[in-house]
């Protein structure tokens, strides 16, 4: 009995040791492609007058998982978190070019489902 339930917590670790991983990579190649994204549109001599503010609706279920996915998006080239709702669950965030809000939708999706998923 002892053994079995130290082997499935190990490969629980395994897994969620995986998940962040893979988080880790995902988040910088992000930040990495938004970044260039981010200087192309500035030496295109765009004026930012593209941007906005939009709600996300967060599935975390902690605290600590809420303002860790708050300062990842604001890691994240192009996107500012503004402002917390923890009763709802919303993080408002400034986007640079709300052209590209499916495209943050389904990146912050993936980043926090992987946040879940690994802690």
């Amino acid at each position: 009995m002892f053994w079995d339930y130290k082997q499935n917590y190990v490969i629980s670790n395994i897994i969620k040791l995986w998940y962040l991983a893979y988080l880790m990579i995902y988040f910088i190649l992000n930040v990495m492609t938004s970044g260039w994204a981010v200087a192309r549109q500035v030496l295109k001599g765009s004026k930012g007058d593209e941007g906005g503010l939009l709600d996300y609706q967060t599935r975390v279920n902690k605290p600590w998982q809420m303002i860790l996915l708050f300062n990842m998006l604001s890691m994240t080239p192009g996107s500012l978190s503004t402002d917390i709702d923890e009763k709802n669950q919303i993080i408002k965030v400034h986007l640079l070019n709300m052209a590209e809000k499916e495209q943050f939708y389904k990146v912050t999706s993936k980043i926090e489902t992987l946040l879940i998923k690994a802690i």
